[in-house]
């Protein structure tokens, strides 16, 4: 069975809500609900790498408390670092 883009999106946004730093569920969620419909396979598969690396990094990464490696430095973490949260992002 071929898995469509729609169902890779909602394993991916499970995946991503559910990580275990607070932080990172939060801004996984806001990234989920604003961006990952629109993301494209290339992007998915993009969205997926990154879901493999380590919440402390990305979070680095994100906030700029450390420089972005070349593997991830993509448009998709890119669009995650112009994500603003708000304090309603943390009573979600």
């Amino acid at each position: 069975m071929v898995e469509t883009n729609d169902i890779r999106r909602r394993k991916l946004g499970f995946r991503a809500c559910h990580r275990g730093i607070l932080e990172m569920d939060i801004l996984f969620t806001v990234f989920v609900k604003d961006h990952l419909g629109g993301l494209v396979s290339e992007e998915l598969d993009l969205f997926e790498e990154l879901l493999d690396e380590s919440d402390h990094d990305i979070l680095s990464w994100v906030s700029g408390a450390a420089e972005t490696p070349d593997r991830v430095n993509n448009v998709v973490l890119d669009r995650m670092k112009s994500i603003a949260l708000t304090p309603e992002d943390y009573s979600a």
